[in-house]
């Protein structure tokens, strides 16, 4: 009897710390979010002390309901607090090719509901407005896709995240919106 009792004390317990491991992405997407927020409101103040990563823009899809602050860069680490740009690109609103990145299980998620002619508006710290149509939509294998940036690519922009959307493994697999500037 004792020792089903220290089993079943045990697998609660593990079950407990499971499961407030699964709540610690979503609970650091919104507190990212929120920091991110003050500071974007701040004119693109540091969020927190050490932060290794600054807001630049707002990323609206008002369909949706969508409103997140984007940062000045796309490493493993940051996106864990919202969607950024990845390196090498340009800022959303700039002539070249902009690329923001994020998790499909957090920030990303809403790309499973942008559809074609969805307006994607962005808000830079300084106050500048651009707006971007979606045109499309593709899977890619990330392994093998390398974006180009062209003479077709200018004023366009890429939304990425993992594919499937309800996926829980690993893969090189990503979900890539296409929208043009308007």
């Amino acid at each position: 009897m004792r020792l089903a009792w220290a089993i079943a004390v045990s697998l609660v317990t593990l079950g407990l710390i499971v499961g407030a491991f699964g709540l610690l992405h979503p609970a650091k997407a919104l507190l990212g979010q929120f920091l991110l927020e003050r500071a974007f409101a701040s004119g693109g103040a540091e969020p927190w002390p050490g932060a290794d990563m600054r807001p630049v823009s707002r990323l609206r899809i008002e369909r949706l309901k969508v409103s997140l602050i984007v940062i000045d860069r796309a490493s493993g680490k940051g996106i864990a607090w919202g969607p950024g740009i990845v390196a090498g690109t340009d800022l959303p609103g700039r002539s070249g090719l902009s690329i923001i990145a994020g998790h499909r299980d957090s920030h990303m998620a809403f790309l499973g509901e942008v559809r074609p002619g969805d307006i994607v508006k962005f808000t830079t710290i300084d106050g500048q407005d651009t707006e971007y149509r979606v045109t499309g939509a593709m899977v890619v294998d990330s392994s093998r896709w390398s974006p180009q940036t062209n003479s077709q690519t200018q004023g366009m922009l890429y939304m990425v995240t993992c594919w499937p959307l309800d996926g829980q493994e690993t893969t090189l697999k990503r979900l890539v919106v296409v929208a043009g500037i308007i």
